[in-house]
């Protein structure tokens, strides 16, 4: 099997791989930041090793996910709901 190159594939397959990056960087920086800002008290587990493995994982967008949805200790439901979508995943606030 030989490789491809980026002008060899389709510019649909293209852009959703470019909109695709774009999306899990985008949820690892917020993640990362929120990270940061966070006490060390309010995070479940060692901060320095969710801040190296978000930083450091290609997910897919898991591990942000699963960081936002478990990593965070002591979280009050504040009406913010994860939907999960075949568009990807969107944050959308609650009423």
């Amino acid at each position: 099997m030989t490789k491809k190159r980026w002008s060899d594939l389709d510019p649909r397959l293209r852009q959703a791989l470019l909109v695709g990056g774009a999306f899990e960087a985008g949820l690892k920086i917020a993640t990362l930041i929120d990270l940061a800002q966070r006490p060390r008290s309010a995070v479940r587990g060692s901060k320095s090793l969710w801040a190296l493995a978000l930083a450091l994982v290609n997910s897919g967008g898991i591990l942000p996910v699963i960081y936002l949805l478990r990593g965070r200790a002591g979280l009050v439901n504040v009406g913010i709901v994860l939907v999960f979508s075949a568009f990807g995943l969107r944050f959308l606030k609650g009423s």
